[in-house]
């Protein structure tokens, strides 16, 4: 079988749509999805929560995201701005709940 007939074969098998990670219905188009509150944006990270990180010591940021020591100091120093699906759980971390 040449490779273009096992291709056209295979494209044929394959359920539409079930492998895809992009187009406007994909989760990566979604944003903020469930797992981040609503009372939760960027606005209340760099507000309330950022601010608080500074005290807390790098290991303790990447267990809480399940992260790299490097990527948790970066975001304790303000170099980075995690993932909106992070920030419920460092909210946490520095209790801040009135979110």
């Amino acid at each position: 079988m040449r490779l273009d007939e096992w291709l056209r074969t295979a494209l044929m098998l394959r359920p539409p749509g079930k492998y895809t990670t992009t187009g406007m219905g994909s989760p990566n188009r979604l944003g903020c999805r469930p797992a981040c509150p609503l009372g939760l944006n960027e606005e209340t990270y760099l507000g309330k929560i950022q601010p608080l990180l500074a005290a807390l010591t790098n290991k303790a940021v990447a267990s809480a995201l399940g992260s790299s020591i490097p990527y948790a100091s970066a975001i304790r120093a303000g170099r980075r701005v995690p993932h909106p699906r992070h920030w419920q759980a460092l909210a946490e971390l520095v209790g801040v709940s009135d979110v």
